[in-house]
């Protein structure tokens, strides 16, 4: 599956292809050759080069990159016949994706531009050769830079005119009127702007800690038996409450793109991610359940004697055991920070989701949403995605009409089926546990009302009723309070009601934007619609994660 070795990061290439703009073609080769060696320094052992091997410095780059022999080259041409000749194992790049130029072209759309954003969409760093001008057509290379400076993308800069490669780092952009404006004053800026490159400055801006290859991981015998009886407690209480609601049947995984190797991987690692999030899910819920069990069932252990006074002994150890064990599950579950563990475990699993349609679509949710939405793609979806291998062979009119509804039937439809399915429970849940509350409301006020009456009434008249009926009245007002606290925490803890509303918004927005897009949509339609529902959609869990805290276990229920 893929090359061998960890891909620690994907350098994009974008550079001028005029011989009057490059200058001295041996002078410029030794200039990428000292910053591939700046790679190195940094801690790179392998990288993947991202190329449109257009003649001039791309060329120059790829030839560089093959003799560094610090990783693959993969092409990224803008028209389905460029290049055929130099994509190859013995070539300059070894692998290759073809765009649809002519398709673009057709929409208005310029394809050089179409294949700049390519090339950024899954970059950690841009190497580019760039004499400071501004820009002379769409697609060019300092487009390329206003990209990056937009993505957050660090560029190790090379001036043809000048000595050694300058870093421009991430550049916090509101601080300018906008990218243009910015790049206006880099051929004259200095630190902070632009600086000598440093590696250890490089390294800091890249996150290069060994992340091994997603998989499954087998579970101990206890712990399978946890999660096959006691972690099911939740499930258990979802299915009696909530009920269920049939699920639309998904559309198949296109053959050809169930084969490409980068798609394998992130698919890999989303059940990964998947699997732990629904694993904490299950742990945490059902521990929030059995707090709140264990609450009412200390109440109702306490209530005993009130029947039997014999067992004022056995009822205070058994209330007692209940405490200790309620303690040493919240006592668990804070210690190993369980709730923030739970969602930053969504979190990854929802970022890699919609990244593996933006993956076959070719592009990410780096540039989606808000800074610290755009914080969590660097953080928790770039060191997977950036191991997975680009899409391979050309996006043809054939690839196209097979992808893309895929992808937007995974994005949008699909998205918008689970959350009117989750929304549509957590309603029912919601509604049955404020009935239950309600009803326990109104049990404790009868109970308490006629425990008033029989004790004004005459002795004469109260020995007409059964004597278990004032120690139930007494039970009642110990045990329905308990209950209804348990049920009031619930909903505090869980938070049914809010997510069946943010739920229903979701679906509203995302049910639109299916019927905009429509079954067949070409490939820029597609990238569009995948921004839009990938901003709602992490929206969602950026809203999650805001109510971590409010998710902590409570040691009372």
């Amino acid at each position: 599956m893929g090359e061998p070795g960890e891909i620690q990061i994907q350098a994009a290439f974008a550079g001028h292809r005029r011989a009057s703009d490059v200058g001295d073609p041996a002078r410029l080769e030794a200039k990428l050759a000292a910053s591939v060696e700046i790679l190195k320094e940094a801690g790179i052992g392998r990288a993947r080069l991202l190329v449109g091997l257009a003649e001039g410095a791309d060329s120059l780059a790829a030839k560089v990159w093959r003799q560094a022999q610090l990783g693959p080259c993969h092409a990224i041409l803008p028209f389905l016949q460029e290049g055929r000749g130099r994509v190859g194992p013995t070539h300059a790049a070894q692998t290759g994706t073809w765009l649809d130029g002519a398709a673009s072209e057709e929409t208005g759309a310029n394809p050089h531009l179409a294949q700049t954003r390519w090339l950024l969409a899954q970059a950690d760093v841009l190497i580019v050769v760039w004499s400071g001008k501004a820009r002379r057509g769409a697609g060019g290379t300092a487009d390329a830079v206003r990209l990056a400076l937009e993505s957050g993308i660090p560029i190790l800069w090379i001036n043809p005119t000048e000595d050694g490669p300058r870093l421009i780092p991430p550049l916090r952009l509101h601080h300018w009127a906008d990218a243009g404006e910015l790049m206006e004053r880099l051929p004259t800026a200095t630190t902070p702007i632009v600086a000598a490159v440093e590696a250890q400055a490089l390294r800091d801006l890249m996150d290069l800690q060994p992340r091994p290859a997603p998989g499954t991981e087998r579970l101990g015998r206890l712990d399978a038996w946890l999660e096959r009886w006691l972690w099911r407690t939740f499930a258990l209480f979802q299915s009696a409450v909530g009920g269920r609601s049939p699920a639309r049947p998904a559309r198949p995984v296109p053959e050809d793109l169930a084969a490409q190797p980068g798609f394998q991987f992130i698919t890999l690692a989303l059940r990964a991610a998947d699997a732990r999030a629904n694993h904490l899910s299950a742990v945490h819920r059902s521990e929030q359940i059995l707090l709140l069990a264990a609450a009412v069932a200390a109440s109702v252990v306490g209530a005993t004697p009130v029947f039997a006074p014999a067992l004022k002994l056995e009822a205070v150890i058994g209330e007692l055991g209940v405490g200790l064990f309620a303690f040493a599950v919240w006592w668990a579950a804070q210690r190993s920070r369980q709730h923030e563990q739970w969602t930053t475990a969504r979190r990854q699993a929802e970022q890699l989701r919609v990244n593996r349609a933006g993956w076959t679509l070719g592009t990410s949710t780096r540039r989606v949403g808000s800074p610290s939405m755009q914080h969590e793609h660097q953080l928790l979806a770039r060191p997977i995605l950036r191991q997975a291998q680009p899409p391979l062979g050309a996006y043809d009119a054939a690839r196209i009409a097979a992808w893309t509804p895929w992808a937007m039937d995974e994005l949008v439809a699909g998205q918008a089926d689970y959350h009117r399915r989750q929304g549509e429970r957590n309603r029912r849940i919601s509604h049955r546990v404020q009935v239950a509350a309600d009803a326990g409301f109104v049990v404790l006020l009868i109970g308490l009302a006629a425990t008033a009456a029989l004790a004004a009434w005459p002795a004469s008249v109260r020995a007409l009723f059964p004597g278990w009926l004032a120690p139930a009245a007494i039970a009642v007002g110990v045990i329905v309070p308990a209950i209804a606290a348990a049920c009031i925490a619930l909903e505090a803890k869980l938070q049914f009601d809010e997510q069946a509303e943010r739920s229903a918004r979701l679906v509203e927005r995302l049910s639109d934007l299916a019927a905009e897009v429509g079954e067949a949509p070409g490939l820029m339609q597609a990238q569009g619609a995948f921004r839009a529902a990938a901003e709602w959609l992490l929206a969602e869990a950026d809203q999650w994660r805001e109510g971590a805290g409010r998710r902590r276990l409570s040691r009372g229920g």
